[in-house]
């Protein structure tokens, strides 16, 4: 019985999946991407275990089925040897959870330049290469430019500013338009704060004063490329500006389009309560007059949904032959949110702020906004009622028609085809293209593994398997043309969104994207790998976020 026992095929196969189960373990907390050959060593020890672990089996039952063996019956022996390896695995396991958890605390300042860089293949600096050794391998550039604070890149203090706005962050109790009250905060005592308008090419001040946010606020405007220093991150472009204090920004307005300013400091709470508006960049030589000018921003307010504070029905009466523009904005952190349009053909006319080149006609086609992401939805008032339903609700939305009246549809009844921005639209002029020469390409992998991140056991989000402030720091010069791959390998969505550039979308699937399609807030599923490029770099750190 005792030779039966020890059978390779009878034992092996359980001790087998528990050394797969330990491998699969390691990989759960060090995901091979990118590949080292130090990645290889747990799979490749595991058909060396087993292999060990068949000979010893063979040879127990061996030598029990041997006439002269003696058989013991011990049946203190194997509790107390799974007893001893069990306590030896918690002393250990326990030492080096403490030992990770405190070596994982973020000091109260990093250094933003931690992460190891990647040059994607381009020419090093000279002074980069002194700082990062790692980098000394590459071509070298004759000489380097001088190193520039972050700060110091702002717009110049002087001349009288041809827009001014005052912006209090300040905690309200308000009311939606169903009569719930909501704790928020609040720019200007209002949800969502004030909408900034403005002209291409004018010169914007804002001044900014915290009245009693405790955590601090800042202004980002999503999506308006301005000068580092009045991008509003805080801890990387200023400092938080803390109660009691103000804090002013200037910049020119250069793009035109849909954008929209929030808090960037603790700004997934931030965005939360309120601290957020749209904020809207029209041509230089104005808009036309008849246009009717509607903007949405979707948000959820302790679990309602809304559309500004409207978390109602809405109607409105637009006389017949009206150009209408409604500009969809998602707020809402890791949220992909629907709307749908029935009633009349539309088209999408503008991505992110930026204007698309031959939009074509959709019906009963659905957006999906991912987090900060804008649509400009466009068309002709008919003489019948043209609804915009939010989240396919009849009870949310904005129902349009000559007088106001009518039945709402039920949107859940419609055949809805989604929106794809890749296939919409046509070929435009670009300054570059998929055939261009690149100065520098990157590679960027998003992952998730069981890890600690600042003192708490979670599951990370990566890039390239490092979390901040380990992840790749990408090093470009000003002037270049550079293309980033997005790869996502992990569970959740990523909307990556790009400071102070905008990024062409070359290929999603690997598939070339037909029309031209600019984003600054890219939605990146599972299981999708997207190529972009920005345009030539200008001067600057910049970098990218995923609003999660």
């Amino acid at each position: 019985m005792r030779a039966l026992a020890a059978d390779p095929g009878l034992v092996v196969p359980f001790q087998a999946s528990a050394l797969a189960a330990l491998t699969a373990f390691y990989f759960a907390w060090t995901p091979p991407v990118p590949f080292r050959w130090t990645d290889g060593i747990p799979s490749a020890s595991l058909p060396a275990c087993g292999h060990r672990t068949v000979g010893r089996h063979s040879d127990r039952k061996d030598a029990a089925g041997r006439p002269e063996a003696v058989v013991r019956y011990r049946p203190w022996k194997a509790p107390l040897f799974s007893l001893s390896i069990m306590t030896l695995a918690a002393l250990t396991a326990g030492g080096w959870f403490s030992l990770a958890m405190q070596m994982s605390r973020l000091p109260a300042r990093v250094d933003m330049a931690s992460g190891t860089p990647d040059y994607g293949g381009g020419v090093v600096a000279v002074h980069e290469a002194a700082h990062h050794p790692a980098g000394s391998h590459a071509n070298m550039a004759a000489s380097a430019a001088p190193a520039v604070s972050v700060t110091e890149l702002t717009y110049s203090r002087t001349g009288t500013p041809d827009r001014k706005f005052t912006l209090t962050a300040e905690k309200r109790t308000v009311r939606l338009s169903s009569g719930k009250t909501v704790d928020a905060w609040t720019y200007n005592g209002q949800i969502p704060g004030p909408e900034l308008r403005m002209k291409e090419g004018e010169l914007v001040e804002v001044t900014l004063i915290n009245k009693d946010i405790d955590a601090g606020v800042t202004v980002h405007w999503h999506g308006l490329d301005v000068p580092n220093a009045e991008d509003g991150v805080a801890g990387v472009t200023q400092d938080a500006v803390m109660p009691g204090e103000m804090y002013t920004y200037r910049f020119v307005a250069k793009q035109t389009g849909t954008f929209w300013y929030h808090s960037h400091q603790t700004s997934k709470e931030a965005v939360e309560k309120g601290l957020f508006g749209s904020l809207i960049v029209e041509p230089r030589e104005g808009t036309d007059p008849r246009v009717k000018d509607i903007t949405v921003m979707t948000h959820n307010w302790d679990d309602t949904l809304a559309a500004g504070s409207s978390d109602q029905l809405e109607r409105m009466s637009i006389p017949p032959g009206t150009p209408v523009r409604s500009r969809l904005v998602n707020t809402d952190d890791w949220v992909r949110q629907t709307y749908g349009l029935t009633g009349t053909a539309f088209q999408v006319a503008a991505i992110d702020g930026t204007e698309l080149h031959e939009p074509g006609d959709l019906k009963n086609t659905q957006l999906e906004l991912t987090t900060g992401g804008r649509y400009d939805v466009t068309f002709i008032m008919p003489d019948s009622p043209v609804y915009l339903g939010i989240g396919s609700k009849k009870s949310l939305g904005l129902f349009m028609s000559p007088d106001g009246k009518g039945d709402v549809p039920d949107l859940k009844t419609a055949a809805w085809t989604p929106f794809d921005p890749a296939r919409y639209g046509s070929p435009a002029q670009t300054p570059f293209n998929r055939e261009s020469r690149f100065d520098r390409q990157f590679t960027m992998v998003l992952d998730n593994r069981l890890g600690f991140f600042n003192g708490e056991f979670q599951m990370l989000y990566t890039i390239n398997g490092a979390v901040f402030p380990n992840t790749p720091m990408f090093v470009v010069r000003q002037g270049e043309l550079v293309k980033t791959t997005i790869v996502n390998r992990g569970a959740v969505d990523h909307p990556m969104h790009l400071h102070g550039h905008h990024m062409l979308v070359l290929t999603h699937n690997g598939e070339p994207v037909t029309g031209t399609w600019w984003s600054d807030t890219l939605d990146v599923r599972p299981g999708i790998r997207m190529k972009w490029r920005s345009g030539r770099i200008t001067r600057g750190s910049g970098w990218i976020t995923a609003i999660t």
